[in-house]
Order: structure tokens, then sequence, then C-alpha cells
């Protein structure tokens, strides 16, 4: 197999596989993706909602580098796409008057009741 392809990695070189396929990323991963992510930005490689090839393929090398692990570009595309999304939902939630966010946890305050609100209209919509 061709480590090379961007759609196949060898299993082994991952830090956990699901059963249907999709990689499991710890703490640590996220973490390192989150500032390649941003140095990425900062040296011009992000652009119209996504990253040009150069950045693709420094997110690639870099995750290599920081993990030893063998990412591919579409499994960095797809965890990008998965945290913008939870950053989409997070903003909008913060938004809301009466929601509170402690830094120190990294969790939501909000009171019982709003909670129960909040989870109904989101499994209703």
């Amino acid at each position: 197999m061709d480590v090379n392809d961007e759609n196949m990695v060898p299993l082994d070189d991952l830090t956990d596989i699901t059963d249907d396929g999709k990689v499991v990323w710890d703490d640590s991963h996220i973490e390192n993706f989150i500032i390649l992510i941003e140095e990425k930005v900062r040296l011009g490689n992000h652009t119209s909602g996504t990253f040009n090839t150069i950045g693709w393929k420094n997110l690639v090398e870099g995750m290599r580098l920081q993990t030893g692990k063998n990412f591919t570009k579409n499994q960095l595309r797809n965890k990008f796409n998965q945290l913008r999304a939870d950053y989409k939902d997070l903003a909008k939630l913060l938004s809301k008057i009466g929601v509170g966010y402690n830094a120190k946890t990294c969790m939501v305050i909000l009171e019982p009741e709003r909670w129960d609100r909040l989870i109904k209209v989101s499994s209703e919509s």
C-alpha cells in the first residue's frame, strides 16, 4: 500500500480505528492539529474557506512529525470540517442570553431547565 495515497493509510500507524473505519482522535492529536491550523492560516495557506494544496500538504506532514501518525488529507479535512461545525454550534449556543462559559473547565454554564429546552428544540430541528 502506498502511504502517499490520500485515501489510504496503514491502520497500525493510527491511534485507533472504529469498526466503520473512522479515526479516533485523542486530545493531544486535536490540540496539535489546531496549533498547526492556526500556523497555516497565519502563513496564508487558508483562503476561501479551505486550505490550498501547500497548506494541506504541510498539515499532513506536520501531523506526522508531531504525532508519528500518518493521517491522510481526507482524514484531516474531515476533522477540520467537524471542528469548524462544533465551533459554530458552540458560538451559536454562547450567543444566547443567560448562557455562560467557564474557560478553566471548558464547560458551558446554563440552568438545567434551559438545557432541557435547548435539547428539545435542537432535537426537533
